[in-house]
């Protein structure tokens, strides 16, 4: 059975949301304007070739219905939840972000809304799944749909993308390393694949980092196809938090051996790298390790190297003489301080003869002990006399005191 949710009937304030004009008035006053900027731009010809096209594609009616659509979605919000939509944050082939409050509202494109040709049912898996369980998931708190879009009201994150991001020491990149194979650790075992891995959506935020945009959830339980395809694009967004571009990004995907992934770590970063993080980036991209098992590699585990060229070698150890220990060492080394007397006895001087204990705890007089008992020997047992014919067992029926006693052997 359909849920249907049915509210109170409000009253809208006309003067907060001016009615936007009719559709033919909105063509007219839209044509008229492009064609006026045309004519600036080019000649008189071009200018009318350019709003004929502009027409033929019917731009002007995408972008009336692109308003009509944020303003019922901005009336919805406004009346229904009390948000106010503030400024844009973000948009992309999908949709925009719009900031309201705490709150993040992406409204999706017409395409990827409820009933279209690329929808996905991505609140429906955040909340079947429990994804809100997870601290490296942002968190999607209700959805609803306005003027033919889908809406989802979420959590508004404070942080910077790692594609913005500049170049980050290895152990901050440790750090956002981990939490992403968390967060895709959470999804996997679930039978979930992210989708769309890249630098731009991995968040970094001051306690943690958090992967967004999760409109492209699929189920991955048959292949795992998806969650191998989600670590290869972790290994993407490590490089590029070590500060690598695009094409050495690409180069490093391709390399299979040890020694090429050092030479080239090597023209980027500012010291020598490690080779449990060799190990690690070759298991992102080549390997077929879960992103579990990923997690407990030496690389994630380990201090990271200090600033600067660890190539060179370490400075020998200082000799210094084998230690001594105390029961080894003379008696005038290990000579302790007498400790200090206990307070009763500054307070209370002990007698001089022993208090004799109380009654209750005075031993018992000495007795002699008991005789030892006797030791109870029990008696031969009797011996059997060999019979003359085997005893045979009376029939069934016949009383016993009818048969004659048995003849022993003498």
């Amino acid at each position: 059975m359909e849920k249907v949710l049915v509210y109170a009937p409000v009253t809208k304030d006309a003067g907060r949301f001016p009615p936007l004009p009719a559709l033919q008035q909105f063509l007219e006053e839209d044509e008229a304007s492009y064609r006026q900027l045309a004519q600036q731009l080019y000649p008189s010809d071009k200018a009318e070739r350019v709003v004929a096209l502009r027409k033929e594609k019917k731009e002007a009616e995408k972008k009336w219905e692109r308003l009509t659509a944020e303003r019922a979605v901005e009336e919805y919000l406004y009346y229904r939840m009390g948000l106010t939509l503030e400024a844009k944050t973000g948009f992309g082939g999908q949709g925009k972000v719009w900031r309201a409050g705490d709150y993040a509202i992406k409204v999706l494109a017409p395409d990827f809304s409820t009933g279209g040709e690329y929808a996905r049912h991505t609140y429906r898996i955040y909340c079947e799944q429990g994804l809100r369980h997870c601290p490296y998931l942002p968190r999607y708190y209700f959805s609803f749909s306005a003027g033919g879009r889908t809406v989802y009201v979420m959590e508004f994150l404070r942080g910077t993308t790692v594609w913005e991001l500049a170049r980050q020491t290895e152990a901050d990149a440790k750090c956002i390393i981990r939490d992403t194979l968390k967060a895709l650790g959470f999804l996997h075992h679930r039978g979930l694949s992210h989708g769309d891995m890249k630098p731009d959506n991995v968040m970094v935020l001051k306690d943690r980092a958090v992967l967004i945009d999760l409109d492209h959830l699929r189920h991955d339980y048959c292949s795992g196809s998806g969650a191998a395809d989600d670590l290869r694009k972790t290994g993407e967004v490590l490089l590029k938090a070590l500060g690598a571009d695009p094409q050495t990004i690409e180069r490093i995907a391709t390399l299979t051996t040890p020694q090429s992934v050092a030479a080239t770590l090597a023209s980027f970063m500012p010291y020598q790298p490690s080779g449990e993080l060799i190990h690690f980036i070759l298991e992102l991209f080549h390997g077929d390790s879960t992103a579990q098992e990923l997690l407990g590699l030496p690389w994630l585990i380990s201090a990271p190297p200090a600033p600067g060229n660890i190539s060179q070698p370490p400075p020998p150890p200082k000799e210094t003489a084998p230690p001594t220990y105390a029961y080894l060492r003379p008696q005038s080394q290990t000579a302790m301080p007498a400790p200090p007397p206990p307070m009763y006895m500054s307070l209370l001087p002990l007698p001089r003869q022993p208090i004799p204990p109380p009654q209750s705890l005075r031993m018992p007089p000495h007795h002699p002990p008991p005789p030892p008992m006797p030791i109870h020997h029990p008696p031969p047992p009797m011996p059997m006399l060999p019979m003359a014919f085997p005893y045979m067992p009376p029939p069934p029926g016949m009383p016993l005191h009818v048969l004659p006693p048995p003849i022993l052997a003498r």
